[in-house]
């Protein structure tokens, strides 16, 4: 029977017994979530697994090591330690997610994982300096990120997440590429209106406590980042677009003028790449940090990408009591995979 105990407010494991090589302590980091094993009650001659992610259940055999391998086959949640006469060793890496306030991924991701039920860890960088050095060992450079021990996984896309904690992502429809881009001038539309009635004692706002590189004159920039990131993406420029899409904007960039004039340059560069498409199903394949996907994923992220931060910056402004000419009509969002929250 597998067991964990905490003493003195730390996870602990039961030493592992049999040869004395294979003994060793289960590393109390990686005791947040146990595993329990134990003979089924109800149903006499199997053996029953317990994960973060469910129960298990396996035909008892007196060969407890084979029973172990095939328990370990059958569930990627934990890992073997030793096993022992029916007493079993192992134990469960928690999932992470490392994230930040007011990055739109994050707040999709963290909705996203609930949504499976899927129990997660919630690492805040801006509040979890641990948490921003476990990242930092991970080698990720970008959020959101959804780990498990070592391995780790981007979460620009949400078939890699489901993928990655083993759940299957049922009934996934897209809008058709011509709808997405569609609705994409339109989320564009009503940024640029709000960024004329922004109040230019406001643009060095800071919407986001403790996020100082993310101003209202930055969030503004970044809404119009995305579509010129994207078309540069989609052409082969680079693959690590959210680099990109993250610089700080350039010294020179003051005033709403200034924002107004790098937005109209990325609309028309968006309108451009439409126009000369030649396969708008979309069905060609763009090179990312995160791997090969689909031309009508990444168009669908990124048009959503938008789209959030655009809701972003109306609520900042309406925050403000500014009466605005022009708002996002909220039919948009329909069919697009939006987060429910705003900021985090």
């Amino acid at each position: 029977m597998i067991e964990s105990r905490k003493r003195e407010g730390k996870h602990r494991a039961r030493r592992c017994r049999g040869p004395a090589h294979r003994r060793s302590r289960c590393p109390p980091s990686r005791m947040a979530s146990s595993v329990a094993a134990h003979d089924a009650l109800d149903n006499p001659g199997t053996l029953q697994f317990e994960t973060i992610r469910g129960r298990y259940s396996l035909p008892a055999d007196p060969d407890w090591d084979r029973v172990v391998r095939r328990a370990a086959r059958k569930s990627k949640d934990f890992r073997i330690l030793g096993s022992r006469a029916g007493d079993l060793y192992m134990y469960t890496d928690p999932i992470r997610v490392f994230w930040v306030p007011g990055c739109s991924a994050c707040v999709k991701t963290k909705e996203f994982l609930t949504s499976l039920g899927v129990p997660f860890e919630s690492v805040n960088l801006l509040e979890n300096e641990q948490g921003a050095a476990d990242l930092a060992k991970l080698g990720a450079k970008s959020l959101p990120v959804v780990s498990r021990g070592e391995k780790f996984t981007f979460a620009q896309s949400l078939d890699q997440v489901a993928e990655f904690v083993g759940r299957k992502r049922d009934g996934v429809e897209r809008l058709p590429p011509e709808e997405l881009h569609r609705r994409w001038q339109e989320f564009l539309a009503v940024a640029r209106s709000l960024i004329v009635e922004i109040p230019v004692d406001k643009l060095g706002h800071h919407p986001i406590p403790n996020r100082l590189e993310r101003t209202v004159l930055g969030l503004a920039y970044h809404i119009f980042q995305i579509p010129d990131v994207f078309v540069r993406n989609v052409a082969g420029e680079f693959e690590d677009w959210a680099h990109y899409v993250n610089l700080p904007a350039p010294d020179d960039m003051k005033n709403n003028a200034d924002i107004l004039a790098f937005a109209d340059a990325s609309i028309a560069t968006l309108t451009g790449w439409w126009d000369g498409l030649q396969d708008r199903a979309c069905l060609w394949t763009v090179r990312t940090y995160y791997g090969v996907r689909s031309g009508w994923e990444v168009l669908e992220r990124q048009t959503w990408h938008s789209a959030q931060h655009t809701r972003q910056l109306q609520a900042v402004l309406e925050g403000f009591d500014i009466p605005l000419s022009k708002t996002v009509d909220a039919k948009l969002y329909d069919g697009l995979p939006m987060p429910v929250a705003l900021w985090e």
